[in-house]
């Protein structure tokens, strides 16, 4: 557990240099093409540089901070819940449940198009219609899967509720953090592609 904390921590770094290294080198390269071709070279690089920094930076800070989080919670997100021991049919199911389906990276690479758009011609009514849209589509969905209220303490399958508790947390939490790095990365682009302005 230590080791993968480490390499974790490790693989976050390296993203984050390199990002650094790659908005460093779009800034200089933006300066130039800014004195060749000003105007539309622009916007062109910093979208292909928020798609890329995104994706260097996100999958990384996600395991790093759900990896964190897991050794907090004693991993019952990815542990069978007893209920399920010997029953390799509940197995597979709670782990068909607990497992990504990979949706929620498709919708943040078009979060980060769409945040580092609306940014660069200031359409911040954009930004807030998507992020209204976002809270809504996931309202009914957390509340539901993280609910416990009916938990029976006396309840030999408390764990289940445990578990799914805890699995509604770790979704959460990429949720949010997948949102605000969107958002961090689309701007620090439009900052990039404004500079020679």
């Amino acid at each position: 557990m230590a080791n993968e904390k480490g390499k974790d921590c490790e693989c976050l770094a390296c993203s984050l240099f390199l990002a650094a290294l790659i908005w460093a080198g779009a800034l200089a390269l933006n300066t130039h093409l800014w004195s060749v071709w000003p105007g539309w070279c622009s916007p062109v690089l910093g979208l292909l540089v928020t798609a890329v920094t995104g994706e260097i930076i996100l999958g990384p800070l996600l395991d790093y901070i759900k990896g964190q989080m897991k050794s907090k919670m004693g991993g019952y997100a990815e542990v069978i819940p007893s209920f399920c021991d010997g029953d390799e049919k509940n197995s597979a199911k709670w782990h068909a449940i607990v497992s990504d389906s990979g949706g929620g990276i498709w919708i943040g690479r078009f979060e980060r198009i769409l945040f580092f758009g609306a940014a660069y011609v200031s359409a911040w009514a954009i930004v807030g219609g998507w992020l209204a849209l976002k809270v809504a589509s996931k309202w009914e969905s957390w509340k539901v899967v993280g609910d416990i209220a009916g938990a029976d303490l006396a309840n030999p399958k408390l764990d289940f509720y445990v578990a799914r508790r805890q699995w509604a947390t770790l979704g959460y939490v990429g949720f949010l953090i997948g949102t605000l790095t969107n958002g961090f990365v689309a701007y620090v682009c439009v900052l990039i592609a404004r500079w020679p302005t």
